[in-house]
């Protein structure tokens, strides 16, 4: 099992959703490299180093996905689909989120290749205990792909 800094990026439209998940990823090991994407657009330029991530080095580009379903700019769904079809990128595990109507999401978000769908619990500490499974689950356990 590897120790090594974990790059995760998130990608959420609300800043209170990132810093959320962020802190509870936060906690203990491994260390961890977080980006944030509030748009699709980010979200892609981020995996190809453009735009506001231009100064990221292709090694230290994403290992994991975080892809909040409400993601517009292009769409969660758009986003995905690009990723999984990219031969570079589409090693990367996407994990979909969502507080919305999760059975045509979840369908959807597995049939375009997402590792994971977590319907978002409404209460907050709720959501932080998702996310401390998840962490532990994709960032302790799991082998992740190498970067670039």
């Amino acid at each position: 099992m590897s120790v090594s800094k974990k790059n995760v990026l998130i990608a959420t439209t609300g800043a209170a959703d990132y810093e959320s998940m962020k802190k509870v990823m936060d906690e203990g090991k491994p260390p961890v490299n977080f980006y944030w994407a509030a748009t699709g657009k980010e979200l892609l330029d981020c995996l190809s180093c453009r735009g506001k991530f231009k100064t990221l080095e292709p090694s230290a580009v994403p290992q994991l996905i975080f892809l909040d379903f409400r993601l517009q700019g292009p769409t969660a769904s758009d986003v995905l689909k690009q990723i999984k079809s990219d031969e570079q990128l589409k090693k990367i595990p996407v994990i979909v989120f969502s507080d919305g109507v999760p059975g045509a999401q979840a369908r959807l978000s597995y049939e375009l290749g997402s590792a994971s769908f977590i319907p978002r619990p409404s209460a907050s500490p709720e959501f932080e205990e998702a996310v401390r499974l998840l962490k532990h689950y994709w960032l302790e356990i799991v082998e992740l792909p190498p970067n670039a």
